[in-house]
């Protein structure tokens, strides 16, 4: 194995030089993309560098130095040539918040490396290893990219981290080709450049609470609720939705059902959130809830038993396909289909394809599946 040498690179914080960079990507055949962010304190992720690569350049942009980065987000969206990135999808919210375009076409390594047969959400240096048998510095890994100035050891890791999206890229479309899997990755990439999933509806954000599926379905359905309401203030307030309301707290909350504003602080006595918005949230935990959604239902031991069994043929049916089961279909995926629901992901493409027969087998109804 070769460790990578320091790239040279331009650094871009002036606007003449962001133009000058804009017009070459326009052009350019493939552009290679990553971003550095920190949200370690916002909700919205702070936008603290962009490196860019495509023929002839190389580049590491400071958004903290220029105003306006439309420029920028109007290149990528606007120029034919391949968007090349690894794990786009936190890439992509952070961009997409720009003008609310997307660069297109994409190109994502890390969803290519997974329909290759590769480990499911294989990282950049694992692949570039494997693939191209270079060793990448990964000492800058944990830095606070909103320091200034950046260090030539800070720099230098970041604009490696674009250096070899091209022949990853390149790898792995020759492999996805012999495989017959083209169209599967254009299909996954086009879906990763749909708007809606940057949005952040709050009536979605229950999605991200672990441990929801151990509530009874009454507490489910006020932990939708509140969740709701969780992300409506973290969105306002900028501010990352465990300072609003941790995620045991909240479960805690809507299991209890407290109908006194005065008791909610008993669960975190220190989350002034829960002093200002006692009645709010008391109002919500007894007022009309939100239909529950069929991911949220628990299942009985029967259910359970269904989930088992339909796991192992997912499972049977990635193995044969050379693949992560977990690429081809998500556990909350498989817990719809036992609840009788088809997840959109499922009904067309290729993974419909793929699982065809498994979702020609309708669950039994002998016995409740779901409570």
């Amino acid at each position: 194995m070769t460790l990578t040498p320091a790239p040279a690179f331009d650094y871009v914080t002036e606007p003449a030089a962001l133009a000058a960079l804009c017009d070459a990507l326009r052009a350019a055949p493939w552009v290679a993309l990553d971003t550095e962010f920190e949200r370690s304190r916002t909700f919205h992720a702070e936008l603290c560098l962009v490196q860019i690569a495509a023929p002839g350049v190389l580049a590491c942009i400071d958004p903290l130095a220029l105003t306006d980065l439309t420029p920028l987000a109007a290149a990528l969206a606007e120029g034919t040539g391949a968007k090349l990135l690894h794990a786009a999808r936190q890439d992509l919210e952070v961009l997409a918040r720009l003008d609310g375009r997307l660069p297109a076409p994409l190109f994502d390594t890390q969803v290519a490396a997974g329909l290759a047969g590769f480990a499911d959400n294989i990282g950049y240096a694992d692949l570039v290893r494997q693939l191209l048998d270079i060793t990448l510095d990964k000492s800058q890994t944990r830095t606070d990219w909103r320091q200034r100035p950046l260090t030539r050891a800070q720099l230098d890791y970041a604009a490696a981290d674009v250096l070899h999206l091209e022949p990853l890229a390149a790898r792995l479309r020759e492999k996805l080709a012999s495989l017959g899997r083209l169209a599967w990755l254009a299909e996954d990439c086009a879906a990763l450049l749909d708007p809606d999933l940057y949005r952040q509806a709050p009536e979605t954000a229950w999605q991200r609470l672990r441990g929801l599926n151990a509530l009874a379905p009454a507490a489910q359905a006020r932990a939708v609720a509140l969740a709701a309401w969780r992300e409506r203030l973290a969105q306002a307030r900028n501010l990352p939705r465990g300072w609003v309301l941790k995620d045991d707290e909240l479960l805690a909350i809507a299991a209890a059902a407290p109908h006194e504003a005065r008791e909610l602080t008993r669960f975190a006595p220190d989350n002034g959130n829960l002093r200002r918005h006692g009645e709010a949230l008391v109002e919500i935990l007894h007022g009309p809830l939100p239909e529950q959604p069929p991911a949220t239902r628990r299942l009985t031991p029967a259910g359970r038993n269904a989930l088992k069994a339909l796991t192992a043929k997912a499972q049977a049916i990635a193995s044969s396909l050379g693949l992560a089961a977990s690429l081809l279909v998500t556990r909350r995926e498989l817990e719809a289909l036992v609840c009788g629901e088809v997840p959109r992901r499922l009904r067309d493409g290729w993974r419909g394809e793929a699982l065809a027969a498994l979702l020609a087998e309708p669950p039994t109804r002998e016995v409740p599946l779901w409570e």
